[in-house]
């Protein structure tokens, strides 16, 4: 596997078109291709986003989750999700597009605006409706509660 050095970062945006497909960002693109990942893997997440991947980086992921117990309820549902939904050996054609199947886009509630996010070894695919609207909850949220609180291993140094 690559080490994937330079990592994904940054947002943008995107549209599927009628047969599913997407342009990835060139500069999302450059990355896959400076590591030879020709092949990539298309996934869910159980929190209503798209994962797109290496497939060496995608096959980590798949044993991390194939070796959480069975304990039911949402051990279960990460992995149908992560594994059963995953569409492997996906590539780019001519025009820098991915073909994302169907079921994902539904769970994703994708129809045409999309978000690429960055994140590290992979990018999240969003339906922008759904960030937008995710984005403001949580913003909304932290305004009103006097007692939100930072997420867990970030000091006070990054409130603002």
């Amino acid at each position: 596997m690559r080490d994937f050095s330079q990592r994904f970062r940054g947002t943008l945006s995107g549209k599927v078109d009628a047969k599913g497909r997407v342009v990835i960002p060139s500069r999302f693109r450059e990355i896959f291709e400076r590591n030879e990942s020709e092949q990539l893997v298309v996934t869910a997440n159980p929190y209503g986003y798209l994962m797109i991947m290496a497939k060496a980086v995608y096959e980590k992921l798949e044993s991390s989750v194939s070796g959480m117990p069975d304990s039911g309820g949402h051990s279960e549902y990460f992995k149908q999700t992560i594994i059963g939904m995953a569409e492997d050996d996906v590539e780019f054609d001519s025009a820098g597009r991915i073909k994302i199947g169907k079921a994902l886009l539904e769970h994703a509630s994708i129809i045409s605006e999309v978000t690429f996010l960055g994140m590290d070894n992979k990018i999240r695919l969003w339906s922008k409706q759904v960030l937008d609207n995710l984005n403001s909850k949580y913003r909304h949220d932290m305004l009103k509660d006097d007692k939100w609180q930072m997420p867990d291993g970030w000091d006070e140094t990054f409130r603002i």
